[in-house]
């Protein structure tokens, strides 16, 4: 985010990476789901055990970056 060169470009970015969480998140329930109610189907079980692995990683790129957002420059004006 630090390539922005003002806050309507800032939001714009904040609104694509919303969409792909958006998209990533609801894989992620959608394989949860369908890997709970049958465990033994395997192509979920892969679909699960890779999340399980990833997952951290997401949250450790989420964690990056609202650190981001808090420190940019433009916060006031995303905040409003």
């Amino acid at each position: 985010m630090g390539q922005v060169k003002n806050a309507a470009e800032q939001n714009k970015v904040v609104d694509e990476i919303i969409q792909l969480r958006t998209e990533f998140e609801s894989m992620m329930r959608i394989v949860s789901t369908r890997h709970t109610i049958d465990t033994t189907d395997e192509f979920y079980k892969k679909e699960q055990d890779y999340f399980d692995e990833w997952s951290p990683v997401y949250q450790g790129l989420i964690h990056k970056y609202y650190e981001t957002l808090v420190q940019s420059p433009y916060r006031s004006e995303l905040e409003s």
